[in-house]
């Protein structure tokens, strides 16, 4: 089967969904499938975007760019380093959807399927239309539900709600296959579109991410002693997160080490929360690789995933499962109703607790520091449900088998 992955980022870039996508990419060849790649080029960690870019390959056009990934044909077309402004944000996504179809015909793209996964919301138009170009079946992977988190947070209401809720809707129903990351999600495509999408939970190379045991360079690097109860996290800074509960954390107990990487639209907000309050205990490292978020992630006694009050049924972390492959215990703050928390309690993988509980929190944490044992316990249990359930193989597998089964019986949608 010859498959184009259509994404805004994929490595050299680094976040999330690039690995997600990578290694797909790394699975469907060990199947035997050809794998060409329409992405970006890197921008995603702006400071280190234009050394990356250097690495790559000049295209037949000067607005692209090639590499090669593992055996896969990867096309990238130029875009600015990502900012936290609209108006760049809106102009990476014209030139990656307007370039696309001139890229297919400069290099003679072929596809039998083509998958495309959010952000950004529009992809899925994008999708459809290179899927009938190439005479191919369109999936779509629904990462996140951007629009319902934005209409959540009170950001985007009224006419322009409902306009973008329509292109929304359209999209998904021009789609051959839908799916989406979460049950949560899940239902509320239904209730949006009428459309159920199919459910197929993300993955982790447990390979890469596996229980690491920290050395004494691993600590000096971040300034911790060892007697220190340390915090991590590690991910994005943004409207979606909530970082207050560290901050208030950080206030209680002085003597408690927080590490927070990585960077986005709020990261200044905190940084100078942070300052004024005097918090020595505080650390901003930056945006870090996937190597050393791993270094992070083992000098921590507990890993935090932040999530803000409006996050519910809108998307799922999927560094839950590179933590969970890690065996570290997790420590979520989000909304009550949040399946993310829901499913990291239903496990027993770390504990859940309302972002504006302060005072639980500060409590919470206090009690999963004092309690080895328990962290250990959790930890192993996260280790040994990815494992079972969310390794690579296993989730391509279903992909693969429902495509499969579309391409066989097209009236399945």
């Amino acid at each position: 089967m010859k498959i184009l992955l259509y994404t805004l980022i994929f490595p050299p870039d680094t976040c999330s969904n690039a690995f997600i996508f990578s290694d797909m990419t790394t699975e469907f060849l060990k199947s035997g499938d050809e794998v060409t790649v329409i992405t970006t080029t890197p921008h995603y960690d702006e400071e280190r975007a234009e050394g990356k870019k250097k690495y790559l390959e000049k295209g037949k056009s000067k607005w692209y760019r090639k590499s090669n990934y593992m055996g896969a044909f990867v096309y990238h077309i130029d875009v600015v380093p990502r900012k936290g402004n609209i108006k760049d944000r809106l102009d990476t996504f014209y030139r990656f959807h307007h370039y696309c179809t001139k890229l297919l015909t400069i290099e003679k793209i072929e596809a039998d399927v083509v998958i495309c996964q959010t952000p950004p919301m529009t992809i899925g138009i994008d999708c459809h239309r290179i899927a009938k170009r190439l005479h191919a079946s369109s999936v779509m992977i629904l990462q996140d539900l951007w629009l319902d988190a934005m209409i959540d947070a009170g950001r985007i209401k009224g006419i322009m709600a409902y306009l973008l809720r329509q292109i929304e809707i359209y999209e998904y129903k021009k789609m051959d296959l839908l799916t989406t990351i979460d049950e949560a999600m899940g239902k509320r495509i239904k209730d949006i579109s009428g459309i159920q999408p199919f459910v197929i939970p993300n993955f982790v190379d447990c390979s890469i991410y596996s229980p690491r045991v920290p050395n004494a360079d691993d600590y000096d690097k971040y300034n911790i002693d060892r007697e220190n109860f340390v915090i991590s996290y590690v991910g994005n800074i943004g409207e979606a997160q909530d970082l207050e509960p560290l901050i208030q954390y950080a206030k209680h107990n002085k003597k408690a080490r927080i590490i927070i990487a990585g960077n986005g639209s709020r990261e200044g907000y905190y940084k100078k929360r942070v300052r004024d309050e005097d918090l020595d205990s505080v650390s901003f490292i930056g945006y870090i690789s996937r190597d050393e978020a791993r270094i992070v992630n083992s000098v921590s006694d507990v890993c935090m995933i932040m999530l803000a009050k409006h996050v519910a049924a809108t998307s799922f972390p999927s560094k839950i499962y590179s933590l969970m492959a890690m065996g570290k215990p997790i420590v979520i703050s989000c909304a009550e109703n949040n399946e993310a928390g829901q499913f990291v309690e239903q496990h027993e993988i770390g504990w859940r607790c309302d972002v504006g509980n302060y005072e639980r929190i500060n409590a919470l944490l206090d009690l999963v520091g004092a309690n080895e044992k328990q962290r250990r316990i959790r930890g192993e249990n996260g280790r040994s449900l990815v494992l079972r359930e969310y390794s690579p193989g296993k989730i391509v597998k279903r992909y693969k088998d429902i495509i499969s089964e579309m391409r066989d019986h097209p009236c399945i949608k």
